[in-house]
């Protein structure tokens, strides 16, 4: 509480009159919480004026939310109490919210300034708790892999197992071992056999260039042709930052989450900012930020929204989606539930046969080539990953 005009007071007070010729009797008297003084009538150019102002903007700002009554998550297998990565997320919301209003007064105070920092070093907390915990899942999920006698690790891919047509894995699903600095620390505990090597080559952007020209957005399009960084220009149309801002690399990796969940998957508003402050609570983005930057997003690609809206009433009328090679798919579900499958479907689905026929292509080539050179025949395609191909081959 900033000021004593905001704070409660205690009701229902026995109050005595004073003073002479006062009378001796005592009086009740009620008195509430005092609201803001209203502005109406006021000089707009005094400080009274100012002060009624900022007080009027303070009581306007709500609290973090208090977890009252909460009880912790328990892990239906062990009964024990887990990390409720539900709960982190909304309070990491809530964080963000309160320092954007923070941000946004314009007489900042003392206590502002302490609460500010108290709450970037809470966040701060939070995030280091869920880079812990997504750590210790991959440590879980990516040390225990059964081998056979051999030694290797042998999944099960299942053709039919995704309604878009890419290849699924289990037992155990290797297509879920993480990109980036962690991932490759993982995929290092991955070893070719004796006298050999392991190769892995992959597309760069692959959906995004079949997005580019199955929705014919002419915008991005242009983009690639012309070799530009496309998550970095995509920084700089969701967020209007560039290189050089301390939050240019945290923002970009959520600009990669709603390029690809909300963008070119479809996902719900609410949904994919829940994820990108699961994944990054530090970026700093509130939702109403968050729908500005999808709202950018559609400002530069009109071609895209025209397509978005064709493709989901189509699919609204037949139920069908048709990907970039003619595969139709059955869509099921309410509305909601069909037009996101009808933006997901054709660029996905279009790009899992692309993936499909350079592996026929690739198995095509190697008994080419075994026919030149014996080795080829110990060239093996051991792994696909959507976009990625992981080959073994003798040294």
């Amino acid at each position: 509480r900033f000021y004593p005009d905001l704070e409660e007071v205690p009701h229902n007070l026995d109050m005595k009159c004073s003073g002479k010729g006062a009378c001796n009797t005592a009086r009740f008297h009620t008195r509430t919480e005092k609201e803001p003084t209203e502005l109406k009538g006021k000089n707009k150019d005094t400080n009274n004026y100012r002060e009624l102002l900022e007080r009027l903007e303070i009581a306007s700002i709500k609290s973090l939310p208090k977890l009252r009554n909460y009880k912790p998550k328990l892990s239906a297998k062990t009964d024990k109490p887990e990390l409720d990565k539900k709960a982190l997320t909304k309070y990491s919301i809530a964080i963000n919210t309160r320092l954007d209003d923070i941000d946004n007064l314009k007489r900042r105070r003392a206590e502002h300034d302490q609460e500010e920092t108290d709450l970037k070093f809470i966040r701060e907390v939070l995030a280091k708790l869920q880079k812990f915990n997504k750590l210790e899942k991959l440590r879980s999920s990516f040390t225990s892999y059964k081998t056979d006698a051999n030694g290797r690790v042998h999944p099960h891919f299942l053709i039919t197992g995704t309604a878009t047509g890419r290849l699924s894995c289990k037992s155990p699903n290797v297509q879920q071992i993480p990109s980036g600095e962690i991932g490759k620390k993982i995929r290092g505990c991955f070893q070719a056999g004796p006298g050999r090597e392991l190769l892995s080559i992959d597309w760069e952007n692959l959906e995004v260039w079949i997005g580019a020209y199955l929705m014919d957005d002419k915008a991005l399009q242009e983009i690639l042709e012309d070799g530009v960084n496309f998550h970095d220009f995509n920084n700089g149309v969701f967020f209007g930052v560039e290189k050089g801002d301390p939050q240019w690399g945290t923002l970009r990796k959520a600009a990669k989450i709603i390029v690809f969940a909300r963008i070119m998957y479809g996902g719900s508003d609410n949904g994919i900012y829940n994820q990108v402050i699961s994944a990054y609570p530090k970026c700093g983005l509130t939702l109403k930020k968050f729908k500005t930057a999808i709202k950018n997003y559609m400002d530069a690609h009109p071609d895209y929204v025209k397509w978005c809206e064709e493709v989901k009433q189509i699919a609204l009328r037949k139920r069908l989606s048709v990907n970039g090679f003619g595969r139709v798919r059955q869509l099921l579900g309410d509305d909601m539930s069909i037009m996101r499958q009808a933006l997901n479907s054709p660029v996905q689905g279009t790009a899992a046969d692309v993936a499909r026929e350079c592996m026929a292509d690739c198995q095509e080539y190697i008994e080419d080539m075994e026919k030149k050179d014996p080795r080829w025949k110990e060239v093996k395609l051991l792994l696909q990953i959507h976009d990625e191909f992981v080959f073994e081959y003798p040294i």
